[in-house]
């Protein structure tokens, strides 16, 4: 259960720290990759929290089947 709960800190921390260093600097906000909004870079955020919520659910779907094997 431990490592289940460390992957998903990691998971999520990884998530965190790429959001942050976006969201982190006064310039990015005027930066032209974000400021219009572009699509490749909607898409690229989209990518990596679709990522971050498909490695969650695996985690979630052990704990489950490790819940109801109990």
């Amino acid at each position: 259960m431990i490592d289940k709960l460390k992957k998903a800190r990691y998971t999520l921390r990884d998530t965190e720290k790429y959001l942050s260093g976006i969201l982190a600097y006064e310039w990015m906000y005027h930066h032209p990759h974000f400021h219009g909004n572009t699509k490749q870079a909607m898409e690229e955020i989209r990518d990596n929290l679709i990522k971050t919520s498909e490695e969650l659910r695996v985690i979630i779907n052990s704990i489950n089947i490790e819940l109801n094997t109990e």
